[in-house]
């Protein structure tokens, strides 16, 4: 029988005969590929696995499993999307492990598997050493890195400006005054990069999320602002869920979902910046409390942490927008959290104003504390992730920026 011919088979169905086509194609063993997003990496982080499924329908089961010793364990799993792709994640410790993908039979598509792949994790110590960055920087409000040349972006007030790796200034978008128009702001808040280095950015007072392409080409802009009284936004009106009110923080997925944080919940746009849904980012059920998030932060797996300003805890909240678990903080009395920020090795850096000065510290994700960073002379801000082991605190109120250099040593 040729390839493009079709089979039919009986399907009883709610005991009734119904006919449904089924190609050769479809009844052969699917073809499964897979590439890791880091053979090498550093015991602690999370790796992706992502790639294509030929000859299977989307929807089909798929799974991301490990050996161990002579069996398969299942790690994570998923569905097969509407073109064919698959994701899969997993937190490595260090060691030499094996993985691969398994799709699931399921009615006439077989089982398949895809190659193995050797991944090998180190444990890496890394101490770090503060410093001021030397551009002279007005109010910096948010601050990202380009993961794939190590430029950076920093928002400041009513413009956002574009860093080589080495400092170098590049462009400029915005000026020094508020503006409506496309590429103009009104408090620029905080500033992020996706996989493809499209920039977005928060207009606070436009109530918008406005995105450029690296070259600071203008693309798009996104959210509606919510309804007003006396030329104020009103944060009690019913259509908080799709509104904006308080534009702050912004998060973007690798499959280019965007999280916004707005007031205490968080708007999530399709890529082509439709509205799709939100979460609720109140904590504690007392209306009295304050339930103020400081800064999002998304791992590589797409889980989404919420640092609060003064519950001094951490939310996660999985891919399916659930809140799964509580990282809970050293408590402090009158202790404030101002950012977050996710290092390479898998751990949290929070920086923080606690009743003994200002610090940043690290944790495990399971709310171990590990140790204390000084913040030199700055009142603590929110936290970005560089290149590698480098990370950022930006400082709104004492107009700096402080880079972290790392230095690895044994453990």
């Amino acid at each position: 029988m040729k390839k493009s011919s079709a089979l039919l088979i009986s399907v009883v169905v709610a005991g009734a005969l119904a006919l449904a086509p089924v190609t050769s194609a479809e009844a052969a063993k699917p073809r499964v590929s897979i590439k890791v997003s880091d053979a090498t990496p550093v015991a602690g982080s999370i790796i992706t696995f992502k790639g294509k499924v030929r000859g299977a329908s989307a929807g089909k089961r798929i799974s991301l499993q490990k050996k161990v010793g002579m069996r398969w364990k299942k790690v994570d799993s998923g569905r097969v999307s509407g073109s064919r792709r698959y994701s899969l994640a997993v937190r490595v410790k260090a060691g030499r492990h094996v993985y691969r993908t398994k799709v699931a039979k399921q009615g006439r598509f077989k089982t398949a598997v895809s190659r193995t792949v050797a991944v090998r994790a180190k444990k890496v110590c890394v101490r770090y050493k503060p410093s001021y960055l030397t551009q002279s920087v007005t109010s910096p409000a948010g601050m990202a890195v380009d993961q794939r040349d190590g430029s950076y972006y920093i928002a400041e007030r009513y413009r956002v400006r574009k860093f080589s790796a080495s400092g170098k200034l590049l462009y400029t978008i915005g000026g020094t005054a508020a503006g409506t128009n496309n590429q103009s702001f009104n408090a620029a808040g905080d500033v992020e990069i996706d996989k493809h280095g499209n920039v977005y950015v928060t207009d606070f007072f436009n109530y918008r999320v406005q995105k450029f392409s690296s070259k600071g080409t203008y693309l798009r802009s996104f959210g509606t602002p919510g309804v007003q009284s006396g030329g104020v936004v009103d944060p009690n009106s019913t259509n908080w869920q799709t509104h904006f009110f308080h534009v702050q923080d912004v998060e973007v997925r690798d499959d280019g979902l965007v999280y916004v944080q707005d007031n205490y919940n968080v708007k999530i746009y399709n890529p082509n910046g439709t509205y799709r849904s939100y979460i609720d980012l109140h904590y504690l059920s007392s209306p009295e409390e304050d339930d103020t998030v400081a800064q999002l932060q998304l791992d590589e797996a797409g889980n989404l942490y919420a640092a609060y300003s003064n519950n001094q805890v951490i939310t996660r909240f999985n891919t399916s927008f659930k809140r799964n678990a509580v990282i809970r903080l050293q408590r402090s009395t009158d202790a404030n959290t101002d950012g977050l920020a996710l290092t390479r090795q898998g751990t949290l850096m929070v920086s923080r104003d606690l009743e003994s000065g200002p610090v940043v510290q690290e944790y495990t994700r399971d709310g171990k504390r590990l140790r204390n960073l000084p913040v030199l002379d700055v009142f603590p801000g929110s936290l970005v992730r560089g290149r590698g082991d480098l990370f950022y605190l930006v400082s709104f109120f004492s107009n700096a920026v402080v880079k972290y250099s790392p230095t690895r040593r044994a453990c």
